[in-house]
């Protein structure tokens, strides 16, 4: 009788499906949920910390794929404050993955953030000549990314827009009556990348020859040319570089609250 329940017990198991498996989240619907979330990420606290931000470590505890973070940066279809997200959430985790990133791509999209200020305060880009941290941490990625840059960095050269924010009342007015532009960064970026001379100058006029001698002895080079788009994480595509004549200023991320704006003179 034992024999035979146990015969019994053991067809009977033997006849039972085994339960499926769950099915993999497709890999568009992990990359749009994860777009969605840093969508929802207060990009200037991610900018300003990094690794340091607790947004962080809550989107990375979800998404802790470094490749899906690459295919939204390379993604030239989604929004660039995602992009840019995507890129500061990368560096801060896996800095391996972050420079695995086509570098020309990850050039369009910090370029992209400076020339619209997504990261909402100056000091991340550095201190320029003023005493400090001259890259700070956003301006050395470029510094880092090498002549991949250059293009990029060369489109801001005409841009005029002011860039004066940093923290602190006293180090606030002194950089503000700098009246740093975003044309300025670029230019400190690519004075440092091709280990060329770029004098301080208070004057705007005095600066502004400056940056065109700079010009002059640094031919930027051309756009890297597109590659069909297709935004798996098997294999990541270059997106075509958009540029337009036009400043086009997003609408301003929300600031700490200890920010300290001053204003020029």
């Amino acid at each position: 009788m034992l024999v035979a329940g146990a015969l019994v017990l053991v067809v009977g198991c033997a006849g039972q499906p085994a339960p499926d498996a769950p099915s993999p989240v497709p890999v568009a619907a992990r990359l749009d949920a994860l777009a969605a979330k840093l969508a929802t990420c207060n990009v200037s606290e991610l900018a300003t910390g990094l690794a340091m931000d607790p947004q962080v470590g809550e989107v990375w505890r979800v998404f802790s794929e470094g490749s899906e973070y690459a295919s939204l940066v390379e993604d030239a279809q989604r929004p660039p404050h995602v992009r840019f997200a995507a890129a500061l959430v990368l560096r801060s985790e896996s800095m391996i993955e972050f420079q695995m990133v086509n570098p020309h791509v990850m050039a369009q999209v910090f370029a992209s953030a400076l020339q619209n200020d997504l990261a909402g305060y100056a000091f991340p880009w550095g201190s320029l000549w003023a005493p400090g941290e001259p890259l700070g941490l956003l301006g050395q990625v470029f510094v880092e990314l090498g002549p991949p840059a250059e293009p990029e960095l060369g489109r801001l050269l005409d841009d005029p827009s002011e860039r004066s924010a940093y923290l602190g009342r006293e180090i606030a007015s002194e950089m503000a009556a700098r009246q740093y532009r975003v044309k300025d960064f670029a230019a400190f970026y690519l004075a440092q990348i091709a280990h060329l001379d770029l004098p301080w100058e208070r004057d705007l006029a005095r600066r502004d020859q400056a940056i065109e001698r700079l010009r002059v002895q640094l031919p930027l080079l051309p756009p890297v040319a597109p590659r069909p788009a297709t935004v798996g994480l098997g294999e990541r595509a270059v997106p075509q570089v958009r540029t337009s004549s036009a400043n086009v200023r997003l609408a301003r991320p929300h600031l700490p609250s200890a920010a300290i704006r001053a204003t020029g003179d």
